[in-house]
């Protein structure tokens, strides 16, 4: 990957960050540029699904107040949750 490419990622991710920040879907951003530099599909997927990641953890943080006495939910959906995903993977 040379120079142009790597400049068009990063002013792709930092756009993908804003979108996601602002409303979600950064997705739409970063997933089509990854494979317009020519990363095939699936490990531009995965790349695009692992860079998400610490902003879910981030956004998961900064609303803990605001999931207090949830507690009772979490325990229902979290292993349904787990299951679908394990189902689905």
């Amino acid at each position: 990957m040379g120079v142009i490419e790597s400049i068009i990622l990063i002013i792709a991710a930092i756009a993908g960050g804003l979108v996601n920040a602002l409303a979600g879907g950064g997705t739409l951003i970063t997933f089509p540029m990854l494979t317009a530099v020519g990363i095939p599909a699936l490990p531009a997927n995965v790349t695009n699904t692992v860079a998400l990641c610490p902003g879910y953890l981030g956004a998961a943080f900064a609303q803990a107040k605001d999931m207090k006495g949830q507690g009772k939910r979490l325990r229902l959906l979290l292993p349904l949750g787990a299951l679908g995903g394990i189902a689905g993977g």
